[in-house]
């Protein structure tokens, strides 16, 4: 990233019991932020698969876009 643009990595989960924990770290200072939210979600888990299926396929896609920027 360009100078002086925070690179942010942040990371989803969401358990069988419906906890999502959200996971935020600035790659650049190594400083890392979490929150845990409980019954965050009334989804059945056929929902939830559907969910992280979508969002893989939308970063995977996010990556090869970047991947053609740099090119």
């Amino acid at each position: 990233a360009p100078r002086g643009i925070p690179q942010i990595e942040v990371t989803f989960d969401i358990d069988v019991n419906g906890i999502l924990s959200v996971k935020a770290k600035d790659k650049g200072t190594g400083k890392e932020q979490s929150i845990t939210i409980k019954n965050a979600s009334t989804l059945d888990k056929n929902d939830v698969e559907r969910m992280v299926k979508d969002a893989e396929a939308s970063s995977t896609t996010r990556r090869r876009v970047h991947h053609f920027e740099k090119a």
